[in-house]
C-alpha cells in the first residue's frame, strides 16, 4: 500500500535533508511550517487543508537547490495524499515527475531513483496495474542490487515485490524475497532496527498463511523482542506486535498465551498510547472477545468499562 511505504521513504529523505539544509537557496522556515502543517492535516483527515499547505510547500521547495531532497519529500507526500483519496491520475503525474527529477539530479541508477520506482510500483499495485507494479519493483531491485545492498532502500522493493507475489499465489518466490528483505534490513540497519522487525512480521504472516506455525511463531517472537527493545520510542508498534502474537496464539487455540499477550499490550497501551490509538483499541477488543469466547462475558464487560475509563483520562 502507498501509505505503508511512506515511513521508510520519509526516513530516507530526512537523512538527506540534514545534509542539504545548509545549502538551501532560500530560508526553510516557511517551507517547514507548510510541510508540517500539511502532513499533520493529512493524518488527521483534513484533506483540503492538507492539500493547500502541501501545494504551498511545493512552491517554496521549488526555490531550493535541484538536489535538495525537500523538493522530493514534498512531492512524495502530496502524491501520497492524492493516492489515498483515489486521485490516482494526479498522484501518478507527480510520481512520474519525481522519477524525472531523480534521474536528472541523482542519476537513473541512484538510490533516489530506486526509492521512487518502488513508490511508483506501490501506486500501480493500488490500482490493480500488476504488470506495471512488477516492472517498477524489478527496476528498483536492479539498482539496489548493483549497490550490493548498501542501503536500507533495498528492503523496500524486495518486500513490495514479495507482497505482490504472495497475492498472486507465488508463495515460494514471495518467501525468498521476504527472506532477502530481512537479511538486507539486518545488514544495512543492524539487527535491532524496527524495520528488521517489520520485515520479519511480513515473513511470519506468509508462514502462518501456509500453516508453517513453528516458523511463524519464531519470527513473531524475534520481531517482538526487537520492538520491545525499542518500545521507548515506538510504543504503538510494540503494542501492534503483541496484538499480532496474541491473534496468532488465539487462532491456534492457545488462548492462555493469547490472553497474556493481549494483557501486556493493554498495560503498555494505558501507560504509553494516546486515546483512540488503533493498536490500543485492537488489544482491548481482542481480549474482550477472547474472554467472551472462553465463557467470561462478565469479565469482558468489566474490562471494557475499566479500560474505557482509563483511556478517557489519557490526554488527546
Amino acid at each position: 500500500m502507498i501509505s505503508d511505504s511512506l515511513p521508510w521513504i520519509r526516513a530516507f529523505f530526512a537523512s538527506l535533508c540534514l545534509a542539504c539544509a545548509a545549502a538551501a537557496c532560500v530560508p526553510a522556515s516557511s517551507w517547514r511550517k507548510n510541510f508540517i502543517d500539511g502532513d499533520r492535516a493529512y493524518h488527521h483527515g483534513r484533506y483540503a487543508e492538507a492539500e493547500e499547505s502541501l501545494r504551498t510547500a511545493r512552491q517554496e521547495a521549488s526555490h531550493f537547490l535541484p538536489e535538495d531532497p525537500r523538493r522530493f519529500q514534498t512531492l512524495a507526500v502530496l502524491a501520497d495524499l492524492y493516492a489515498s483519496r483515489g486521485q490516482f491520475e494526479k498522484s501518478e503525474k507527480l510520481m512520474l515527475k519525481l522519477q524525472l527529477m531523480a534521474d536528472k539530479d541523482f542519476g537513473p541508477r541512484s538510490l533516489e531513483a530506486a526509492m521512487n520506482l518502488t513508490y511508483l510500483g506501490d501506486l500501480y499495485d493500488a490500482q490493480g496495474r500488476i504488470g506495471d507494479a512488477e516492472r517498477c519493483y524489478h527496476q528498483a531491485l536492479q539498482i539496489t542490487e548493483a549497490a550490493k545492498w548498501s542501503h536500507s532502500v533495498h528492503t523496500g522493493p524486495l518486500a513490495e515485490l514479495a507482497s505482490l507475489y504472495q497475492a498472486q499465489g507465488k508463495l515460494s518466490d514471495a518467501e525468498t524475497l521476504y527472506q532477502q528483505a530481512v537479511a538486507a534490513a539486518e545488514k544495512t540497519l543492524g539487527p535491532d532496527n524496527p524495520l528488521v522487525a517489520e520485515r520479519m512480521d511480513d515473513l511470519a504472516l506468509l508462514y502462518y498463511s501456509q500453516g508453517k506455525d513453528k516458523k511463524a511463531e519464531k519470527l513473531y517472537l524475534s520481531a517482538l523482542a526487537i520492538l520491545e527493545r525499542n518500545q521507548g520510542a515506538l510504543p504503538a508498534r510494540y503494542v501492534g506486535a503483541l496484538n499480532s502474537l496474541a491473534l496468532f496464539y488465539e487462532a491456534q487455540g492457545r488462548n492462555a498465551e493469547g490472553e497474556t499477550a493481549y494483557r501486556k499490550a493493554l498495560d503498555v497501551s494505558v501507560k504509553r498510547l494516546r486515546k483512540g490509538d488503533p493498536n490500543a483499541l485492537l488489544a482491548m477488543s481482542g481480549l474482550a472477545d477472547l474472554l467472551r469466547k472462553t465463557g467470561r462475558a462478565r469479565a469482558a464487560r468489566r474490562l471494557e468499562g475499566s479500560l474505557q475509563s482509563a483511556f478517557s483520562r489519557i490526554k488527546k
